[in-house]
């Protein structure tokens, strides 16, 4: 019958979630980690593949799940192959890693893809990789991989994938994140790359958002709200599809940013670049831009 929460966690601070797995098999969850005023919490090298996410009619599926968990470091997890099936006729969402009044969060170096998401719900669904919430001071989001995801609703229904979300939110780090081949599919579809909701100072730079599909609109960075980030610069916005679309839709695009083929080796399976790729060395401090990039790069 399948369960809600694998792990779960509550007052617990400096708690260390390593090396678990799940493995393939009809049960179905609605989370991984739900983690509770665990202030210093680090969960590093779990592996999900080939999992089945359950919505339980309509119950929000939050795969990573943390609140007040300040200082905490999600790092080097990888979540392939995601099933889920939804029952329908209730507003659905799903997240992928989703923090809530927390600070100082940092989210690096986790891979997340290949996975055909089908939906099918006649009311909204909405689909999250990050989300942060009502955070504050000094949250990270670097050398992440996000890449092959399609979701699909059978239903006619207002249907979003994002990949990040900042949500009334202060002094957010994004950069050296590579996110390409993503696609929503439904009659009011929304894609969204970076999405900022009364969210600032945000500093993004050195990301790649590539081959973004929607049926409907689909924009690279967006703002609601607020005012303009701090600096989204060395960025690299490139093959938007849909109706409409923008590449920065109320963010100033930087001087540095491009719009140019990441020339990844192959796409689904290898995400360095080929030689001459216009992407090497050309972001911040001639760092390379995406995953691979910086200082601490994806292994």
């Amino acid at each position: 019958n399948g369960y809600s929460t694998a792990i779960h966690i509550d007052d617990s601070d400096n708690a260390l979630i390593q090396n678990c797995s799940i493995i393939p098999g009809t049960a179905g969850f609605t989370g991984f980690l739900d983690a509770d005023i665990s202030d210093g919490l680090v969960a590093q090298h779990n592996h999900l593949f080939d999992v089945f996410i359950d919505f339980r009619a309509g119950t929000p599926s939050n795969v990573f799940d943390m609140w007040s968990c300040s200082d905490a470091v999600i790092t080097q997890n990888s979540i392939v192959n995601l099933t889920f099936y939804n029952l329908g006729g209730d507003d659905a969402e799903c997240h992928i890693f989703k923090t809530q009044s927390c600070s100082a969060v940092e989210f690096s170096k986790n891979v997340i893809g290949m996975s055909d998401l089908e939906a099918n719900n006649n009311s909204n669904f909405k689909m999250y990789i990050f989300r942060i919430l009502t955070t504050s001071g000094n949250s990270v989001i670097r050398n992440n991989l996000v890449y092959d995801i399609s979701l699909i609703n059978d239903e006619t229904a207002n249907t979003e994938l994002t990949v990040v979300f900042i949500e009334d939110s202060q002094d957010v780090d994004i950069y050296n994140n590579t996110f390409d081949s993503l696609s929503v599919n439904d009659d009011t579809a929304t894609m969204r790359g970076m999405h900022f909701w009364d969210a600032a100072p945000i500093n993004a730079y050195n990301n790649i958002l590539s081959n973004l599909t929607s049926t409907g609109t689909c924009n690279g960075f967006e703002r609601y709200g607020g005012y303009d980030p701090t600096d989204v610069d060395y960025c690299d916005v490139w093959n938007l599809t849909g109706s409409p679309i923008s590449r920065f839709l109320d963010v100033t695009e930087g001087a540095d940013c491009i719009d140019a083929d990441p020339m990844f080796i192959a796409l689904g399976a290898d995400y360095h670049f080929q030689a001459g790729s216009p992407c090497e060395g050309t972001g911040l401090d001639g760092d390379d831009m995406g995953c691979y990039g910086g200082t601490d790069p994806l292994p």
